[in-house]
Formats: C-alpha cells, structure tokens, sequence
C-alpha cells in the first residue's frame, strides 16, 4: 500500500484490498489500515467503536502513537487572564440582575 487517504484526525490510512486484507477478519473489503499502525475492521468488534461503524484494532494492543496528542497539546484549559475577567464579570452581573435589565431581559 503506498497511496495513503487521510481521516479528518489527519491519520493517514488506505481500504484493505485483494492484495492485502483485513489483519483481523481476513477480507479484502470494507476495512482500514492506517500508517501509525491502527486497524479499524468493520466486522470483529473492539472495546473501540469507531463513528464509521467498524471498530479500531491495535495488533500490540495499544496505538503505537496517541494521535490525540497533536490536537490537546495545543489546547490550554487555563483561561487567558482577558477571558477571565469577562467572565467573571458576567457571573457577577447576572447574580445581581444588572446583566439582564442592560440587554433588555427582566427589569
């Protein structure tokens, strides 16, 4: 397999074929292999359920790699120091009522 197609995780990976099956079911349609080593077979269920409807497998037992990685490590759950005064300041007009009499909510 060298023409590779890419999930919307950024995965890449390819449909199983005459030349090459499925590493779990043994057929040659219907399922993926992808690069980092995953293999999500449309007819042997997992604990991993795919939205596709096929299950994800990992012939050592584990990914190779956590793909989920790349997307969290970017992501702070801290919010920036702007973020949170508005925040805050909205909390504190709401229970005072003034945020709803100002956008014309109860008066």
């Amino acid at each position: 397999m060298t023409a590779f197609s890419t999930d919307h995780y950024g995965r890449n990976w390819n449909r199983v074929s005459v030349h090459e099956h499925c590493p779990i079911y043994d057929h040659a349609d219907w399922c993926r292999i992808f690069d980092d080593g995953g293999i999500e077979c449309m007819r042997v269920e997992s604990p991993v359920q795919c939205a596709s409807g096929g299950w994800m497998h990992w012939p050592s037992g584990h990914p190779s790699t956590d793909w989920r990685d790349q997307f969290d490590r970017h992501v702070s759950n801290q919010p920036t120091d702007d973020v949170d005064r508005l925040l805050r300041a909205l909390r504190t007009a709401a229970v005072n009522g003034e945020f709803l009499a100002e956008i014309g909510g109860i008066r």
